[in-house]
């Protein structure tokens, strides 16, 4: 389901500070001295089993601090990225924020507070603007520089061994002290499936004082692969003290929004109930994950007709917004006849019933009868049973193979193209009707999102075709990389 996130203007107050957090009580207990939320901004060593306070000037309408008002998230990962917590009345003006789990250690947090959202029980806002409030959480004390977390892009901590569904987009590794630039001691790795063409991951690094923050280059390609993040001992403090050992985190990444086929991803994908091939029991005897040459490979013989998908969650959806999805077909069958189809599309259902009625964007090869031969796109703005919105064609009988489909979009318009080598593309012919006026409109339609593929073979006849990868980028996703 798409979840829409606004960005407000934010001031940061400053008040005398209650305490810092903590007690003598277990570290895996929550604290039960609260720290005062108005006195937090700008400290360190704030205890990681704190919970938090916030004291408001009158009593709020208490419907309206709830977990979308009064809410904590790491720093560095935005407010996509905010923490399970319980939000509890302590008096008519005393509200608290309970973290469900334990802070990491020598991390930066942020604590807002929507004053513009919250109400006074006259049903005014408390403030037209918002308040923020960083700290950072207790580190290792030791003269020694260690390691004081590693977190990956969901902001979930990585164990040193065993640690699976990593989202490898970005890793932050915190430290006990600032360091160096530690860009050339760092290393990350993956076992890749053999004969593959793969390559090893790229990676670009940001100094953030005691943190280093790495980004992984495409990192869907690497889902469900097992990787290693290394760290030598030239990473060095700022006062020049060596890592105390080097470390490895060795994990299995997630599965990902993007499929690049260059592991057996079958785990990823679900099966449409509807239609004749609606189990992978069915399905096996048709695809294949070629891990080797990185492709989904149909080869069928028998008439059939089955949809595998993938949901999607967009974050954030506004005027300015844009897309691109690209999907490249590796090698296609010269025994495409009358009713044989392969088609990928983003809808907004995967039941034959939803798509009568729910939006979608399609690429399809085809031969289907009432179909323009070859290459053509679709698209519905209120489902198959209203007609197409619009629709284009593209004569790819000569392409022998590699065929790549792409549909881009952004506040200008929507446009869909075809190309031979995925570098030079050319626009669909328009054949009926019209296109979105911006990605924002054809996206505003949807209510859910899936990225699918439907394979029809309605003929009998030898149907086979190389699937490379399906990719949609342009959009931020909380829980998906």
């Amino acid at each position: 389901m798409k979840k829409i996130i606004t960005t407000l203007v934010v001031i940061i107050s400053l008040i005398t500070m209650v305490g810092c957090g903590g007690d003598t009580a277990s570290p895996d207990t929550p604290s039960t001295i609260p720290v005062a939320i108005e006195g937090v901004n700008g400290q360190s060593g704030v205890a990681v089993n704190s919970v938090f306070d916030y004291t408001f000037s009158s009593a709020p309408n208490s419907a309206t601090v709830t977990s979308d008002t009064l809410y904590i998230y790491p720093t560095l990962g935005g407010e996509g990225a905010k923490l399970a917590a319980q939000i509890s009345s302590e008096s008519d003006v005393v509200y608290r924020l309970s973290p469900s789990a334990l802070l990491l250690e020598g991390m930066s947090y942020t604590i807002k507070v929507k004053l513009s959202s919250i109400t006074d029980a006259d049903g005014n806002p408390f403030a037209s603007e918002d308040e923020v409030y960083i700290f950072s959480t207790e580190g290792a004390s030791s003269t020694e520089l260690s390691i004081t977390s590693v977190v990956d892009g969901s902001y979930d901590a990585i164990r040193s061994t065993g640690s699976t569904d990593v989202y490898p987009t970005t890793f932050i590794i915190s430290f006990s002290e600032d360091i160096e630039d530690p860009s050339n001691d760092i290393a990350f790795t993956c076992e890749l499936p053999a004969g593959s063409s793969l390559e090893q991951p790229t990676i670009s690094t940001n100094l953030l004082d005691a943190a280093v923050e790495i980004t992984v280059e495409d990192a869907y390609k690497y889902q469900l692969l097992n990787c290693t993040l290394a760290l030598g001992t030239n990473i060095i403090s700022t006062d020049g003290i060596s890592l105390a050992e080097a470390a490895e985190y060795d994990f299995t990444n997630a599965c990902a929004m993007n499929d690049d086929f260059n592991t057996e991803s079958k785990e990823c994908w679900s099966i449409a109930s509807e239609g004749d091939l609606n189990s992978w029991v069915l399905f096996d005897e048709v695809l294949t994950f070629d891990e080797a040459n990185s492709t989904l490979d149909y080869d069928s013989s028998s008439a059939g007709t089955g949809v595998i998908y993938k949901e999607i969650s967009i974050d954030e959806l506004s005027e300015s917004s844009s897309f691109e999805l690209v999907f490249h077909l590796k090698s296609v069958g010269d025994t495409f006849v009358t009713d044989d189809a392969v088609v990928a599309a983003i809808s907004g259902s995967i039941s034959w019933a939803g798509f009568m009625t729910e939006p979608a964007i399609e690429f399809i090869v085809s031969t289907r009868s009432g179909f323009n031969p070859s290459c053509q796109y679709n698209y519905w703005a209120s489902g198959m049973g209203a007609g197409q919105t619009g629709t284009g064609s593209y004569d790819c009988s000569a392409i022998a193979s590699d065929i790549y489909f792409k549909a881009i979009g952004d506040s200008s318009g929507v446009t869909f193209q075809v190309s031979p080598d995925g570098t030079n593309y050319e626009n669909f012919t328009s054949t009926t009707g019209s296109l979105p006026a911006s990605a924002f409109e054809l996206f505003s339609l949807f209510d859910e999102f899936y990225t699918l593929l439907w394979f029809g073979n309605n003929s009998g006849v030898n149907l086979t075709t190389n699937i490379d990868s399906i990719v949609l980028t342009g959009f931020s996703a909380t829980g998906q990389y």
